[in-house]
């Protein structure tokens, strides 16, 4: 899955989130097409907190070190 990918997740996470904690899910935010799993990206923002990876700016200052954020995909 591209969404696991780009927010750096391990390869079973959404389903075992739909699975245990399908109420975290916003109505809509996902749809199985047979063995597939389509997720939105409200989805993946709702169930992780972490916004879209793909929308952070390019440069980021934590107060200790100037951290650079390239794209993940083109």
């Amino acid at each position: 899955m591209i969404s696991i990918k780009i927010w750096g997740l391990s390869d079973s996470y959404v389903k075992t989130s739909l699975r245990q904690s399908k109420q975290k899910w916003p109505e809509g935010s996902y749809r199985k097409f047979g063995h597939t799993l389509v997720v939105k990206t409200v989805g993946m923002e709702a169930v992780t907190g972490i916004k879209d990876p793909r929308k952070k700016k390019r440069l980021s200052y934590d107060g200790r070190f100037l951290i650079w954020l390239g794209h993940l995909y083109n």
